[in-house]
């Protein structure tokens, strides 16, 4: 009897490991592509965060010049009415 048992348990092992291992690479299937679409979902936030700073700059850089432009005309404005 406990012979019976003993190759009842050998013949059941591989199966139970090779369910195991199935089981295991699915998990980690899942996790992988899990994290995939996490860096996915962060790169399109990234390439969103750096286009929208390309813009400020851009703005900051368009304000920065007409200010500067607007006070050379001042400027010469002041020189031309003085002289």
């Amino acid at each position: 009897m406990i012979i019976c048992r003993f190759a009842g348990l050998l013949l059941f092992l591989p199966a139970r490991r090779e369910s195991l291992v199935k089981r295991a690479a699915n998990v980690t299937i899942r996790r992988m592509k899990a994290f995939k679409k996490r860096c996915d979902s962060l790169e399109k936030r990234c390439k969103e965060a750096g286009s929208r700073a390309e813009e400020v700059e851009n703005q900051v850089n368009y304000e920065y010049a007409t200010n500067l432009t607007s006070s050379a005309d001042i400027y010469l404005s002041q020189l031309t009415c003085g002289a």
